[in-house]
């Protein structure tokens, strides 16, 4: 006699071991997250919690910020190092919105602040800060006389009454007597040699400028455009083509109480009584500055006074408050423009060179001074209009936020790295990097930001909270930022070099939920139950929801856990018949999972 034969149900095991990241797309592999809350990668292959933040102070109307040997902040009108004010009631940025938020670049001791143009020696103190702009006006009122002498030598003014003037040679001349030539154009200036017996050509000429107080504002190599200069009557002479002669750019050669001196020619001494004279210094209008190899580079694009421009700047090798000094050395200003179309839309050193993006683009810039520049052109995809600050160089490479997406480019090639974050159109994106992690800020709305992270050596993207991070900013031991709320805050928990004042965060809200489980097979199954083993730290908790056929709804499963001490617990849970689901966890405080094993009895095409 046979008894009836029961069917045994058709059971799998699967175990997830290994947690990799986030993926927010529809099909995501065992051990990747579709949506996470406060996940970090540090603990791999463990899913765990990021580390409490530390908020190091509440800043009003932050406007940049960056770290040297401590961390400096823009807030309003004013530079903070450290948590002194360092601008003065001389020196203060401005407020202008049209000139914020600030670009803080580092050279050498020295912090500029651009748009604003002022310097700061950050070793010195505030003994040492001003503009790097500055204007020298001598007005036609002026009682002051404005002199001009010719120099034989550097600020050393010629006799004029014992040089002679004409289109012949003196006769009789005497060892080391000056003639200025004017049979050629432009008029020579030649001293007699007794021991050649010929008139030689003294191969260079100054002028001395005397005015008072030109030299307070100027420095001996600095280059500075000269206006106003002219001959007081309207007849035009040699005297008067002379002085028409030295507007324009020309190049300090020396300096001393009340005049300066630069190159050029003069056929007599000349004194005004009412005579106007103007000296300026100016950086050119620039959209991104950088530093690299001891140099302020700069690019502009759009209309500077009246004309289209479309250039890349470097200052003078070492100064940066010189940006117009051409002498023909390795040590010159430099400025080109390029043929590419559009706005630049950010720059960066990367590999000990400068670059500048557009949207569409990169141009690199090669050669170690001005005479061997090269500027190339590659056709890339480039940092997206108002990403400049995603713009961030780690492990090698540069990743910055494109139109499309975040790019990974390591000088040749960019790559598209941001496919797990499912394709959402971000608006723009603000960047920090970290010990091998880049932290993204992306604007996901008008009112909407993520924090997402990329760990560059496990290739995975975590997702942390919806802070809206202004500027990122990164010391040797932690990475700073600033919210759209002025908290200036550490990733990691460090004080910042700040004793006391700052407050640590309280217990982390933390969340990972799984991609939809049961499309992947055709019949209809259940998952008989699936163990979940974790670990929490003591005063923490846990709990886990279930959603059944993307139904929206999240039911809770079991009792929360909590944690008095550290302690491990296996929670089993036993979900209902559905076509697919969802599990979310979630908690707050420490937690590290370590495995989920899920048991699935199939049924039939039907139930």
């Amino acid at each position: 006699m046979y008894l009836p034969q029961l069917s045994v149900p058709q059971t799998s095991r699967m175990m997830t071991e290994v947690f990799y990241g986030y993926n927010h797309n529809l099909r995501i592999q065992q051990g990747e997250s579709w949506d996470q809350v406060n996940i970090t990668c540090d603990s791999y292959p463990v899913l765990s919690q990021r580390k409490r933040r530390r908020t190091i102070r509440t800043i009003t109307s932050p406007q940049g910020l960056t770290v040297k040997e401590s961390l400096v902040w823009v807030a309003g009108e004013h530079l903070i190092i450290n948590g002194s004010q360092r601008t003065t009631t001389e020196f203060k940025l401005s407020t202008d919105p049209a000139k914020c938020p600030k670009q803080l670049v580092s050279m050498g001791a020295y912090l500029i602040v651009f748009p604003d143009g002022m310097y700061f020696n950050t070793s010195t103190g505030s003994s040492e800060q001003g503009y790097i702009d500055a204007s020298f006006s001598h007005a036609a009122s002026s009682s002051a006389k404005v002199t001009y002498n010719l120099c034989a030598a550097i600020g050393t003014p010629l006799n004029m009454s014992n040089v002679s003037v004409s289109a012949t040679p003196p006769d009789d001349p005497q060892n080391g007597d000056y003639w200025i030539d004017t049979s050629v154009a432009p008029q020579q200036l030649k001293q007699w040699t007794s021991y050649s017996e010929q008139w030689t050509q003294v191969p260079s000429t100054y002028v001395q400028i005397g005015a008072a107080g030109i030299d307070d504002l100027f420095e001996v190599g600095d280059g500075i455009t000269l206006s106003g200069i002219a001959y007081d009557d309207n007849d035009t002479n040699a005297l008067s083509e002379a002085l028409a002669a030295l507007n324009g750019d020309n190049i300090i050669v020396g300096k001393g109480e009340d005049w300066i001196s630069i190159t050029g020619m003069l056929p007599q001494a000349y004194a005004q009584e009412t005579g106007t004279v103007k000296a300026e210094r100016k950086a050119p209008a620039m959209d991104y500055v950088i530093e690299s190899n001891n140099r302020l580079w700069g690019c502009k694009f759009g209309l500077v006074n009246g004309e289209a421009v479309n250039e890349i700047y470097a200052c003078k090798l070492g100064d940066f408050k010189n940006w117009r000094v051409y002498a023909g050395v390795a040590t010159d200003s430099y400025a080109v423009s390029v043929g590419s179309d559009g706005p630049f839309t950010g720059a960066i050193t990367y590999n000990n060179y400068p670059f500048f993006f557009k949207e569409d683009c990169v141009h690199q810039v090669y050669g170690a001074y001005p005479a061997t520049y090269q500027v190339t052109h590659q056709r890339i995809p480039g940092v997206q209009r108002g990403s400049a600050a995603s713009l961030v160089n780690e492990g090698g490479y540069l990743f910055y936020k494109s139109p499309v997406g975040v790019c990974q480019y390591d000088g040749s090639t960019a790559r598209y790295i941001s496919d797990p974050l499912g394709g959402v159109n971000y608006l723009s994106a603000v960047a920090g990097t970290f010990r091998d992690k880049v932290y993204f800020c992306l604007k996901k709305s008008s009112t909407e930001y993520e924090l997402m992270v990329y760990d560059l050596m496990k290739g995975f993207w975590a997702k942390e909270d919806g802070v809206n991070a202004k500027f990122f900013a990164a010391s040797e031991y932690d990475l700073f930022f600033i919210d759209a709320d002025g908290h200036l805050m550490s990733v990691n928990g460090t004080d910042g070099g700040f004793a006391t004042g700052t407050t640590e965060e309280g217990p982390v809200y933390w969340e990972a939920v799984s991609g939809q489980i049961g499309y992947e097979y055709p019949d209809q199954k259940y998952l008989s139950r699936f163990n979940i083993r974790m670990s929490l730290g003591a005063g923490s908790t846990a709990r886990l929801y279930i959603q059944y056929d993307s139904d929206g709804e999240w039911r809770p499963q079991g009792a929360e856990m909590r944690a008095a001490n550290v302690r491990t617990f296996t929670l089993p849970v036993i979900p209902r018949r559905c076509d697919h689901m969802q599990w979310k966890l979630c908690g707050r405080g420490e937690a590290k999972l370590y495995s989920i094993a899920k048991i699935y009895e199939a049924g039939s095409d039907v139930t």
